[in-house]
């Protein structure tokens, strides 16, 4: 068959292949059991318990295992602040904790995966893409060029000053000696407690 396409240009027909088929009830194959089938086809939105326990141990098992451990540190953070971590979490309650990771100065590979572990958990629970994330996206957007620009890679310390020097010489066990004074330079505040 050939048919003109109103965006044919009349130059060049649009051709179209197609077959017309025809439903044979003779072909269709006979369903066992068929008269104890109801006369109405309903359609049950009900998984199967072996449905069931096959969605909520699908994926790699270290994957399951960190977006467990994320989400329970979410959980940890609304429990602590009165506030109810879901499943079917409130998209101002994932905003609001990763504002929290930010300004705590938390990775923003963290980030990212506390926003895909909080996803994961409402989607398991049965709430598919879920929370909207456009709103913690564009925090974590912020959190990872602050990091970038700060010229600090992902996985790099930030640098140490001296209340950090101070507590991990103060960590240090006594038998060490006088280290401290080749480590740290001379009128420097240093707790002396333990010397």
């Amino acid at each position: 068959m050939v048919y003109r396409s109103r965006h044919s240009t009349g130059l060049v027909p649009t051709v179209i292949d197609a077959e017309l088929v025809e439903e044979r009830l003779d072909l269709t194959p006979a369903l066992p059991d068929a008269e104890a089938l109801p006369d109405v086809a309903v359609d049950i939105k009900v998984l199967t318990e072996e449905a069931e326990e096959d969605l909520a141990n699908s994926g790699r098992q270290n994957t399951r295992t960190t977006y467990g451990s994320r989400y329970k540190a979410f959980a940890s953070w609304c429990v602590a602040r009165g506030r109810k971590p879901g499943p079917h979490t409130t998209e101002v309650n994932l905003v609001s904790y990763v504002s929290h990771l930010r300004r705590e100065q938390i990775g923003h590979d963290t980030i990212r995966l506390s926003i895909a572990a909080i996803v994961d958990m409402n989607a398991r629970a049965g709430h598919e893409k879920w929370p909207p994330t456009a709103k913690a996206l564009k925090i974590y957007a912020d959190a990872r060029h602050e990091r970038a620009e700060s010229g600090r890679s992902p996985r790099s310390a930030p640098p140490i000053d001296m209340d950090r020097l101070t507590q991990m010489v103060d960590g240090c066990p006594d038998t060490l000696g006088r280290l401290c004074d080749e480590v740290i330079p001379a009128g420097a505040p240093v707790s002396n407690d333990r010397w």
